[in-house]
């Protein structure tokens, strides 16, 4: 599969139908499997994989399950959309994520000891690009599937030809206007994250809203960085959850205590706005947004350059 040619066909309802199976399919899977595979003594424990002592071998586990719901993406959809394997396995492992604790339960484990939370939050930084390596085996996963299985071999939309063409004459932006698309979704990320991930400083972490800004903030990056820079792969977007996410366990680990008086005690407070999500979060739920955006601002695209030739 090409990653830098995203098909933006409008789904018929029977295609929409066939995703949102794998997506339940996916949820079937992750939500008994991932548990019983990262389960911990404390059933109310955060999913992380920082300081298990079988840290290698459970990344191992939950690539395998990301590997089988790329897969499952890729065989759903037949091909027809790009990066619906990497969709169908972030919600599979949102979902999974839902059977764990927030991260209030998992600062109150830690208490409000700065070196331990200094190390805890160094030991963040690497469990992001853990996250990050399992979502790059779903997307390659899907890539292997759709290739060995022949989808997506139906004659290609003009779009498509006239993408690889100009990809084959070397005018498709560079790696570094793709780094200016990441650092533009990751800016825009994380405004809109600063407005609604939480109601004030001191407030208690919310799941849900956790969610719902997680997945808003990075489908608005994604947007509106395929505005911005509308030849530049959807590849590029799908990078800005792994940005944010990295400087966000950097700041959490160089000022682990709260500068507001009467709450430096509270050990499940989280210490800065952005420390509200785990890597899980931003990883899953900022790949679904950033998905989504990507296609939607596709479809946006595509629908100017008809009208413009028109």
């Amino acid at each position: 599969m090409d990653w830098a040619v995203t098909t933006h066909e409008r789904l018929t309802l029977w295609e929409k139908l066939r995703l949102w199976t794998g997506c339940g399919l996916c949820i079937g899977l992750f939500w008994p499997l991932g548990r019983l595979i990262l389960a911990r003594a404390d059933p109310m424990a955060a999913l992380t994989l920082a300081g298990r002592a079988d840290l290698f071998t459970s990344w191992l586990s939950v690539s395998a399950l990301m590997a089988v719901a790329g897969g499952v993406g890729a065989v759903t959809l037949g091909g027809r959309r790009t990066y619906s394997g990497l969709l169908t396995a972030a919600v599979g492992l949102a979902a999974l994520n839902l059977r764990f604790g927030t991260v209030q339960q998992f600062l109150a484990a830690v208490g409000v000891d700065p070196v331990a939370r200094r190390s805890v939050f160094a030991g963040l930084i690497g469990e992001t690009i853990l996250w990050s390596a399992a979502m790059s085996v779903a997307l390659v996963t899907e890539s292997l599937v759709v290739r060995w299985l022949g989808l997506g071999r139906t004659p290609p939309l003009p779009e498509v030809s006239q993408a690889k063409s100009a990809r084959s004459a070397g005018q498709t932006p560079g790696w570094a206007v793709g780094l200016l698309a990441t650092g533009i979704a990751a800016v825009v990320a994380v405004v809109v994250l600063s407005q609604t991930l939480a109601r004030t400083d001191v407030a208690w972490v919310a799941r849900k809203q956790v969610y719902f800004a997680l997945g808003l903030s990075f489908f608005l990056a994604s947007l509106a960085a395929s505005q911005v820079l509308p030849h530049v792969a959807g590849f590029w977007h799908l990078l800005a959850p792994t940005v944010v996410s990295l400087p966000t366990s950097s700041w959490a680990w160089r000022e682990p205590v709260t500068r507001i008086q009467y709450y430096e005690a509270i050990p499940e407070l989280p210490r800065n706005w952005l420390v509200r999500a785990l890597p899980v979060e931003y990883l899953s739920m900022g790949v679904i947004g950033s998905i989504l955006g990507v296609w939607i601002g596709g479809r946006l695209a595509a629908t100017r350059r008809a009208g413009a030739a028109a």
